[in-house]
């Protein structure tokens, strides 16, 4: 294998990650926006969406990633990644609860998958 194919290789891994994550991102935000503007339109008419979306996203976005880390930090940062991960799990879930559902059905049926979500 030469020096080119290889270094083509290892663009071609490196952009399908970027891209991979970008696409993650923006499903996140846009679910956060909806769920958000949902519970605002549904439930409290003076609920702050924004307020919300940004909490959302801090919350899943909250992952850290250090190279050279103690085992007992190694574990703290993967307990952490696995909360961030079941956050973005519980995102998808309380989204496709409310996009299933009309608001007086998702006040009965979606408050558990929405109200770590939602919650302030």
């Amino acid at each position: 294998m030469s020096y080119h194919s290889t270094r083509v290789e290892i663009l071609t891994v490196s952009s399908a990650i970027a891209v991979s994550l970008l696409v993650t991102t923006c499903d996140q935000q846009a679910d956060c926006a909806s769920i958000c503007n949902r519970y605002h339109i549904c439930f409290d008419g003076d609920y702050d969406v924004d307020s919300c979306e940004a909490r959302c996203n801090a919350n899943a976005d909250d992952a850290a990633f250090i190279g050279d880390a103690d085992d007992r930090t190694k574990q703290r940062i993967e307990t952490r990644e696995a909360r961030v991960d079941e956050f973005r799990a519980r995102i998808d879930e309380c989204d496709a609860c409310l996009t299933e559902r009309d608001c007086a059905d998702a006040a009965f049926n979606c408050s558990f998958e929405c109200n770590d979500v939602i919650g302030e």
